[in-house]
């Protein structure tokens, strides 16, 4: 990203930079006592500097060529996704059961298509449908214990 904002940032050198003040603000303090505060101030050091993971190394050198990515991973994120996309199926299937409805309020207001004792099939069948559906939906809301 710093790259991006800048073509001509150096990130390596600029942690090279950093790093004595860094270092002095961090070990220091505790060179200001008695030579034990040195001696642990030195050992620290030493451990902190020995101690660097491959790891760090590996992401320094991807970092300088420019090949570093980063993934970012919020679980919460990913149980609001999960929520969205419930919700949206569920809104998804009420407009689908809405518009099922109005087609067949529509065919049986206009009297088209075969009849059955004066009633249009299709608007017969659209509402059957429409019925299922609608149960399916409140019974799936129901089980989920999320009205």
């Amino acid at each position: 990203m710093a790259r991006d904002l800048d073509t001509r940032f150096n990130m390596l050198a600029t942690l090279q930079a950093f790093t004595p003040q860094l270092l002095a603000r961090q070990f220091l303090p505790d060179m200001t006592g008695a030579f034990p505060g040195i001696y642990r101030t030195l050992f620290t050091l030493r451990r902190t500097l020995t101690g660097l993971p491959v790891s760090l190394t590996r992401a320094l050198q991807q970092l300088t060529k420019g090949e570093l990515t980063v993934t970012v991973a919020n679980a919460p994120m990913e149980e609001i996704s999960q929520h969205l996309d419930r919700a949206g199926n569920r809104l998804s299937l009420s407009l689908i059961i809405a518009a099922v409805i109005i087609g067949s309020s529509l065919v049986m207001a206009v009297h088209s298509g075969p009849h059955y004792l004066g009633i249009p099939l299709l608007g017969l069948i659209g509402y059957s449908v429409a019925s299922v559906l609608c149960v399916w939906w409140v019974i799936a809301i129901l089980r989920s214990g999320k009205l």
